[in-house]
Order: C-alpha cells, then sequence, then structure tokens
C-alpha cells in the first residue's frame, strides 16, 4: 500500500471544499490495521482531521479518532488504539463535549488493562468518575457506575486482593445508585463479574493468609450496600471447588489468571510489578507512601505506552522503583549490558505526564554519550 496517491487527494480536499474528504478517510480506515504504523500514516490523518474541523468542528474530528482507535483495538492494536484515542480525548475537551470525554477515559482504562497496565487504567478510570459525577448531567449517570466498576478492577489485576475486595462494595454501592435497573447481573455483566471475583479472591485470601482473616471479613462486612450480597459470596466461597483448595493450587490458579499473588497490599510495604517494553517493572514503597506509589506507577506505565513506538536501546532487563521517603521516589534497575550506566534516577513526588516520559527517554536512549551527561541520574 503506497501512500502518495491518498496525500495527493488530501491537498485537493484542503483546497477545495467540494471534495469529498469522508470518502477517502473511510477508505483509509479500511486499511488502518496495515498500514496504521507506517510514519507518513499519521500525518496524513492530522491532514484528514483537520480538514474534517474546518467543515464540521472539534467533536467530528475527536469522533474520527475514536473511530480509529475502535478499529485498531479489534485488531489488538492497543499502542496504537491508546493514541488514537488519546487524541479524540483532546479533541472532545476542547469542544467542551463531556460524554465523548468520559467515555474515552473509560475505553482507554479498558486498553491499558488489556496491556496488563492496572495503574494506568485505574488512572483514566478514576478521571472518568471523577468528571461524570462533576458534570452532573443525566446523559453521564450510566457512566458513573460503569468507571467505579472500572476501577474496582484494576486492583485485582495489580494483586491488591484486599484492597479488591474493598473497592467492590464502594464500586457496587456507586454502580447499584447510577445504573439503570444496577442489580440486574444478567444485563450488568461487568458488575456481575466483579461480585465472582470477590467470592473467588475472599476464598483464596482466607487460606493464603489464615492470619489476617479478621481483616479480610472486615473488608466484606464493610460493604455499604445490602448484606445479602457479602452473605452470598460468603456461601458461594465455603462452596467446592474453593472449599478445599490447596495452596499450590491457589498459586497455579493465580499465576494463570493474574500472573502475581494477591498480597501486595497487605503488610508494611506496598509493591506494583509489570512487564512492558521487554522489561520487568517493580515498584516498591512504605504502605504510608502508597498514593505516591501508585501515581508513579501510573505515569510510568502510561509513558511505556507513549515511548513503544520510540527508536530506544531498551538495556536494563529489569527496574526497580523504592520509595525512600514520602518526598522522593527512587529509581534502580539490573542492567543486562553495560552500554548504559544510569543507574538511579529521581523524580518528584508526582511527576507529570512529559517529566517522565523524558526520564525514560533519557535513560534508555541510544545518544548515551551525549544524553546521559545530562540524566538526572548517578553513574555507577
Amino acid at each position: 500500500m503506497v501512500l502518495p496517491p491518498w496525500e495527493e487527494a488530501v491537498e485537493i480536499a484542503e483546497r477545495s471544499p467540494f471534495a469529498d474528504i469522508d470518502t477517502l478517510n473511510d477508505m483509509m480506515q479500511i486499511y488502518l490495521p496495515f498500514i496504521g504504523s507506517l510514519p507518513r500514516y499519521q500525518q496524513l490523518a492530522d491532514r484528514i482531521d483537520a480538514v474534517v474541523e474546518m467543515r464540521r468542528g472539534k467533536t467530528a474530528r475527536a469522533e474520527q479518532g475514536r473511530e480509529r482507535a475502535m478499529i485498531h483495538a479489534t485488531h489488538n492494536q492497543f499502542v496504537a488504539a491508546i493514541d488514537q484515542l488519546q487524541r479524540a480525548k483532546e479533541g472532545w475537551f476542547q469542544a467542551a463535549t463531556m460524554y465523548g470525554s468520559v467515555l474515552a477515559m473509560l475505553q482507554l482504562s479498558d486498553f491499558y488493562s488489556r496491556l496488563w497496565l492496572p495503574l494506568a487504567a485505574r488512572y483514566y478510570a478514576a478521571a472518568a468518575l471523577k468528571y461524570a459525577i462533576a458534570a452532573k448531567d443525566e446523559e453521564l449517570r450510566p457512566l458513573i457506575g460503569r468507571a467505579a466498576v472500572e476501577i474496582s478492577a484494576t486492583y485485582l489485576m495489580a494483586g491488591e486482593g484486599l484492597s479488591f475486595i474493598y473497592s467492590v462494595g464502594r464500586a457496587a454501592q456507586i454502580h447499584i445508585g447510577h445504573a439503570t435497573d444496577g442489580e440486574d447481573l444478567e444485563q450488568h455483566t461487568e458488575f456481575a463479574a466483579r461480585l465472582a471475583e470477590t467470592a473467588k479472591v475472599y476464598a483464596l485470601l482466607r487460606h493464603l493468609l489464615p492470619e489476617n482473616l479478621q481483616q479480610i471479613e472486615a473488608a466484606l462486612d464493610g460493604w455499604p450496600i445490602d448484606s445479602a450480597y457479602a452473605n452470598s459470596l460468603r456461601t458461594l466461597a465455603s462452596r467446592p471447588p474453593w472449599a478445599s483448595v490447596s495452596r499450590s493450587e491457589i498459586e497455579e490458579r493465580l499465576a494463570e489468571d493474574i500472573g502475581q499473588g494477591l498480597t501486595y497490599d497487605l503488610g508494611p510495604e506496598i509493591r506494583y510489578r509489570w512487564n512492558a517494553l521487554g522489561i520487568s517493572w517493580t515498584i516498591r514503597a512504605a504502605s504510608s507512601t502508597r498514593s505516591v506509589a501508585e501515581w508513579i506507577g501510573a505515569a510510568f506505565q502510561i509513558a511505556i505506552v507513549d515511548l513503544a513506538d520510540e527508536d530506544l536501546a531498551i538495556l536494563p532487563s529489569s527496574v526497580e522503583s523504592k520509595s525512600l521517603r514520602p518526598a522522593s521516589l527512587r529509581l534502580n534497575w539490573r542492567r543486562c549490558r553495560t552500554t548504559c550506566r544510569c543507574a538511579t534516577a529521581s523524580l518528584s513526588p508526582t511527576p507529570s505526564h512529559s517529566e517522565t516520559k523524558q526520564a525514560l527517554l533519557l535513560c534508555f536512549s541510544r545518544k548515551s554519550s551525549a544524553m546521559h551527561r545530562h540524566c538526572p541520574a548517578e553513574t555507577s
């Protein structure tokens, strides 16, 4: 597939208001899964979007970005889908279209979840919940419940079992209070899935951590909804296969389902672990600095996706970030080659998206000899 003929067609559309830009865009979307990764494609798409915006406004431009994102997602191209949806979200914000903006945030949360980046997914789901509530718009009521359910799912994915139980209870209250027929589990399948997962997590934690039984029971007892829900989940957890499952079976099931444990939010230290860009990432922090670690993790996960198409030398085999005190978070990694000599880098407690991305670029860039002299890092 070659782009020059389409580039010529866009040039005509830019000059003539009678040129059919919509047909050209539709034709490009047919081939999007195959040409979307070409460097010149995005430049061409931006030009088409500019023509659409000039003729029909920012909302129409944002909708085109969302359509492209969904096409990419259908073909499991989630990095490209996130890029297009970020553009759509910005367009809806500029056009003051809150429904589209919140919907884009929820879809971004879903895409990050599919890439197994739960902190980034939580960030966008929480943003969707915040803006949907603040808008005080009846049209957004169903999205409020959906956002709450999305947030709860990220705790299970991140291995935060006890927090997951707490969050599902809160999500259930919000969902039932805002969704139409919110207690209809056949209609609201995602909500039903969270309840089923809660029964499983509750049963597994009881087997894994009998010494924390009081905390586990308190998490379920604290649900701010009808106690019949908690009682039903306890009954379900007491039946096979959960009633007699062994520790080895639990570990095997967890490895298959989420690839890690369920106890990362228990004890004096919080841990977040994920794999991306061929690197194993770990964040460790004192429980008292959990919100800082969560923010840093979300910023890293968002930046990682942005850097997925960059020409980087991915030198470290693993990255570990450890909080030394509430005011700082220190980044350390083991090297699989000796080319990169950055050993540590400090970030502010709540780094911006651009700051985090720049820190990663500085440390992973192939232009190491020039850039490492200015890298905010110690050298070993």
